[in-house]
């Protein structure tokens, strides 16, 4: 599989991951020891744990199953 088509489908399952509430999708596009970055709150999560808290909480807290969150963050960005 050439590379641009591996990063593709990566990108695809990693946000069909997210807007099912699927971490175990999400889980097979990282590696155990993961970084995600998130500049505007300055907050680091390193590894499926944390990762793992960060979606938990995005979902049960902010969303309420009302609608995936990758259309409301498209939203908010005027995407």
């Amino acid at each position: 599989m050439k590379d641009i088509t591996l990063i593709k489908s990566l990108v695809l399952t990693y946000f069909e991951g997210v807007d099912t509430k699927d971490f175990q999708k999400i889980k097979e596009t990282l590696d155990e020891n993961c970084r995600i970055t998130v500049e505007t709150h300055g907050i680091e999560l390193i590894g499926y744990s944390d990762i793992q808290a960060m979606f938990s909480n995005l979902w049960d807290e902010f969303f309420a199953g009302l609608m995936p969150p990758t259309i409301l963050i498209s939203f908010a960005l005027g995407s």
